[in-house]
């Protein structure tokens, strides 16, 4: 009976760790990130009894002697991913971790809620570690956007065209076309409005070709003589297919601006057709920027950090370090969405998509994969268990107290 006290008392035991542990799957239904875990019984140890009997040799009789809680088992399954309207934080789906440092140690998280600190790198929420990331020679670094938080201003360089410039169909009339939007910037990002004429040359009919001539917007030419041709299929020239002009704008050095019309063959950009007098062409793009915020931040589907700019420019950064181990019940739950992995735990460090990484998916995060209905059924059964440990201690006693009874009698 004695015994028996100690085998119920180590029930009620167990079973009060293993309501610590579903209690802590509850409670952390919301958390982004967080992995359940199972609390593991192991029967306890066990009283033999040897016997020999006639006819039928030795046997033993075994009785055990209670309940203990061997381990916790963490469940690394996928949580579902959920919008978050943030677009810096990203979640991994499939195999892999986040890798964070705070300037010393590396840590590991699966919750990808991300800002950016004030001196401007981009932290884990709740813990403010350091995201890390994987630079061009693979070695791990953090991600800092200070430097890139304004785009700095780009002159134009180059000038591309679309659309149709109309062949005349007369032989004695050249066809006439003013370009007059062509807006070009200097390097300290100020535009400068300039006017693009090109008149069709007829002295040689079969070159299809074309004089052009610049203007700046006070109508006062700044270069001519250039000229451009277009093959019989109305594609542009080899080598008559682009022209390059200076240009000083007021208080600056000269700057050089290339006038690109296509390439030879492709119908993608400017094409010379007969279409009476009407013609079409356009400035299709030019490749200079004003100083720029920045406007969004993400992580594209292989982790790369992509900054964008509000004048529509992308400017891409490091990848994302994702990190995995062939032990995962060896890593270490630091709470805050955080695990650490032991000196030499065997790791596997890359990028997503790569070596078995899964992908990442940007603007939402991953939740946690408490599954609600399961540990509601683990109360229950823990209750139980409970319960009937009380139980055996209740019996227990009476029973003592029976024997003591008797005993007096």
């Amino acid at each position: 009976m004695i015994g028996a006290m100690y085998t119920g008392m180590s029930g009620l035991s167990a079973y009060s760790k293993g309501l610590d542990s579903i209690s802590n799957n509850i409670s952390n239904l919301n958390t982004p990130g967080f992995k359940g875990s199972d609390l593991v019984f192991r029967d306890l140890f066990y009283q033999y009894q040897l016997n020999d009997e006639q006819n039928s040799g030795k046997t033993h009789t075994q009785i055990g002697q209670g309940v203990a809680t061997h381990s916790t088992s963490i469940q690394f399954s996928q949580g579902e991913l959920r919008d978050t309207g943030n677009s810096l934080d990203a979640a991994v789906r499939g195999n892999g971790f986040f890798i964070v440092s705070d300037g010393g140690q590396q840590y590991y998280s699966r919750s990808g809620q991300f800002s950016v600190d004030k001196d401007g790198y981009v932290v884990s929420l709740g813990s403010n570690y350091q995201l890390l990331s994987l630079n061009s020679k693979n070695n791990l670094e953090t991600i800092n956007i200070d430097a890139y938080r304004t785009l700095a201003p780009r002159a134009t360089t180059e000038i591309k065209f679309s659309n149709n410039l109309s062949r005349s169909t007369e032989s004695s009339t050249p066809n006439r076309h003013e370009v007059s939007d062509v807006v070009i910037l200097d390097k300290a990002g100020t535009e400068h409005k300039l006017k693009l004429i090109l008149v069709e040359d007829k002295s040689t009919p079969f070159l299809h070709q074309w004089n052009l001539e610049v203007q700046n917007s006070k109508g006062i030419t700044i270069n001519t003589g250039g000229q451009i041709r277009f093959q019989s299929n109305g594609t542009p020239e080899e080598g008559f297919n682009q022209y390059e002009f200076e240009f000083q704008p007021e208080g600056q050095e000269t700057m050089s601006v290339k006038l690109f019309f296509g390439e030879p063959g492709s119908f993608a950009n400017a094409t010379s057709f007969s279409a009476g007098t009407r013609s079409d062409l356009a400035v299709k793009s030019q490749n200079g920027s004003t100083a720029s915020a920045i406007r969004d931040m993400a992580f594209d589907r292989e982790g790369v950090f992509t900054i964008t700019y509000a004048n529509g420019e992308e400017l891409k950064l490091n990848q994302l370090a994702i990190a995995w181990f062939d032990d995962l019940q060896s890593l270490r739950q630091l709470g805050r969405g955080i695990f650490s992995a032991d000196d030499g735990m065997k790791k596997t460090i890359s990028s997503a998509t790569q070596d078995g990484m899964g992908e990442i998916v940007s603007g939402k995060i991953e939740l946690s994969n408490v599954e609600i209905s399961t540990q509601f059924a683990n109360l229950i059964i823990t209750q139980r268990g409970f319960q009937a440990s009380s139980q055996i201690l209740t019996t227990a006693n009476e029973m003592m107290q029976e024997l003591i009874e008797s005993m007096r009698k």
